[in-house]
């Protein structure tokens, strides 16, 4: 059976924020994509969809860009991305129409 990933979350303290990570030691690491690819190896995930892992406000832009570059390379089954922002905010729209129109 093959399986499309709805839920998959990266996350790399190295490169971005992640405030909560401060407070779950055993997670308080980069897990890459590399490292979900292994830890699926033994499915069959043909496709997934990484949703917002809670990066820091300041790098929201830039985390969702750089996985949107993963999302374009065909080494991995990244197909979407659910891009961390905050509709509560006045410029909520500024950092979307940076990425918008992406397939992905």
């Amino acid at each position: 059976m093959q399986i499309v990933d709805t839920h998959q979350h990266l996350w790399d303290p190295e490169m971005f924020r992640y405030s909560w990570l401060q407070s779950v030691p055993s997670l308080n690491r980069p897990f890459r994509m590399p490292d979900y690819v292994e830890a699926t190896q033994e499915l069959s995930v043909v496709k997934s969809v990484h949703l917002e892992a809670d990066v820091d406000e300041p790098f929201m832009l830039a985390e969702t860009r750089y996985l949107l570059a993963l999302a374009d390379q065909p080494d991995n089954p990244l197909a979407g991305i659910v891009a961390c922002a905050r509709p509560e905010k006045e410029d909520f729209r500024t950092p979307l129409d940076k990425i918008v129109g992406h397939p992905s």
